[in-house]
């Protein structure tokens, strides 16, 4: 009898056991499921997590804010993918990404703050993550950021890269222009800010690693950029066939922009590959890096 009560006491709790157990991966599965946010797309333009934030400017005036995430990035541990929501704070009312989202009645304001609550729901709605959204808004004439720049005098090519860390310009020019005084190139700032009081402003590099600074319409922002210079050798002679070509620097910047080439005709081919005949021909090309010609 007491073996018999023993066995019964002893399988009602390993049973009571295994129902605990069972339930532990079901509610672990569940969390588990929900992907991490890195990155999201607020108005077009990638902004990175930092904890559960992710952060980004706004016009003053901005009535709505578009935000997308990328399909990839919400694939659950299950292998189906999660989805993203708008939450207003302190209701369960909720909006999709499909529209641009209305700031009055979705996010809450503190000045030039803006918060949205942005929630991850699991494939089986059964768990959710929030994530905050930092906007403030950016006041008219307070920013110093570059619109474009443009290449100049003994410059080849200009691009500017800016990020929340560092704002580089990177030049392309030619020796001749960089040792005789410096390239050139322009900077149109953008919101009415100026370098040097100047919008464009045309700057002249002289060193690799050469700063200028962007100031804001109103004065109170200043943003500092760095150029970053590659040099490039012109063309300094060339030999067609025991022709010598005319090397001429044609834009005056000290670096040879022009080649001619007087070749005898026969040596030259029409676009079907037949000689053209022993009249001697001018070719004339314009050089940068390789020499180009056109006939």
């Amino acid at each position: 009898m007491n073996k018999s009560k023993f066995l019964k006491k002893s399988l009602a709790m390993l049973l009571a056991l295994m129902l605990v157990v069972a339930m532990i991966p079901l509610s672990a599965s569940a969390a588990g499921a929900l992907p991490n946010l890195t990155m999201i797309y607020i108005d077009d333009k990638a902004v990175e997590v930092s904890g559960d934030t992710f952060s980004a400017n706004i016009a003053e005036a901005q009535t709505h804010v578009d935000i997308k995430v990328d399909e990839a990035s919400l694939k659950t541990t299950t292998g189906e993918n999660a989805t993203v929501r708008v939450v207003k704070k302190g209701t369960t009312d909720t909006a999709t990404l499909d529209d641009d989202i209305e700031l009055a009645k979705w996010a809450e304001s503190d000045g030039l703050d803006v918060t949205l609550t942005l929630q991850v729901v699991s494939p089986d709605n059964k768990t959710t993550k929030d994530y905050t959204v930092a906007l403030t808004r950016v006041l008219d004439g307070r920013t110093a950021y570059i619109d474009k720049v443009e290449k100049g005098k003994g410059t080849y090519r200009a691009y500017v890269v800016e990020n929340k860390d560092t704002n580089n310009v990177y030049l392309d020019v030619a020796r001749g222009a960089y040792d005789q005084g410096g390239a050139k190139f322009k900077v149109y700032p953008a919101d009415n800010a100026t370098v040097n009081d100047e919008n464009p402003a045309e700057i002249t590099v002289k060193d690799n690693g050469q700063k200028f600074e962007i100031v804001s319409e109103s004065g109170t922002v200043v943003a500092e950029y760095t150029i970053y210079v590659t040099v490039y050798d012109g063309l300094t002679s060339l030999d067609i066939d025991g022709e010598a070509a005319e090397i001429t620097d044609k834009n005056g910047d000290g670096t040879p922009d022009a080649v001619t080439v007087t070749l005898p005709r026969e040596v030259a081919y029409d676009s079907l590959g037949y000689a053209l005949g022993r009249r001697r021909r001018r070719h004339r090309g314009q050089v940068h890096g390789p020499a180009e010609y056109r006939h």
